[in-house]
């Protein structure tokens, strides 16, 4: 049977990189894109730290790269939830419940 060519059509991917703007400084924002597991895991962090979103990334310098600010956002929380796993001794699952616990 052949294939129409409606069906071929792409859809948009479910995990649609989505942007946002943070204000960087009182005069200074700028716009970073990133899927929505990042945004959640964003949130996730800032609240574990009693931040914002915009202010969590600010402390980590993700902000003062001329470029590549999306890279430089989702490296630092792999690095952040990396590092809170491994000081929870590394137990199975302990992201998960320290995310639990955030809620």
């Amino acid at each position: 049977m052949p294939v129409s060519r409606s069906s071929k059509r792409r859809q948009p991917p479910i995990t649609a990189n989505r942007p946002r703007t943070f204000r960087v400084d009182s005069d200074r924002r700028t716009s970073v894109r990133l899927e929505p597991s990042f945004w959640r895991a964003l949130q996730d962090a800032a609240k574990l730290e009693g931040q914002s979103p915009a202010e969590w990334a600010q402390v980590r310098g993700v902000f003062d790269r001329p470029r590549a600010r999306s890279s430089a956002l989702r490296v630092a929380l792999l690095e952040y939830f990396v590092g809170r796993a491994a000081r929870g001794k590394g137990r199975r699952g302990n992201a998960l419940a320290m995310l639990a616990a955030a809620e």
